[in-house]
């Protein structure tokens, strides 16, 4: 994604993320209590958009998202990526 973060992305970020929230019925999947979607971005508590394999592995990819809290997403561990095995 290029440019926007700033304004809080693009608009097919925001369509991606707010199918996210709503999907998951606005609660953090990884602590399992509500998500208040008036709360501004920089609070704690805010809603985000956790990338369950990382975003590099699956893009904007509904499919591996899940709804969180900001501390939630920032604290959460993505799980590490299998490395290839030299053949010699």
């Amino acid at each position: 994604m290029t440019g926007g973060w700033a304004k809080g992305g693009s608009r097919p970020w925001r369509r991606v993320r707010w199918y996210v929230l709503n999907r998951d019925g606005w609660t953090c999947q990884l602590c399992h209590t509500p998500i208040d979607p008036a709360l501004p971005r920089d609070d704690p508590m805010a809603p985000q958009v956790h990338h369950t394999l990382g975003r590099a592995v699956t893009g904007d990819d509904p499919r591996y998202m899940v709804a969180a809290h900001r501390t939630c997403n920032l604290e959460a561990r993505t799980p590490p990526q299998p490395r290839k095995v030299s053949s010699w």
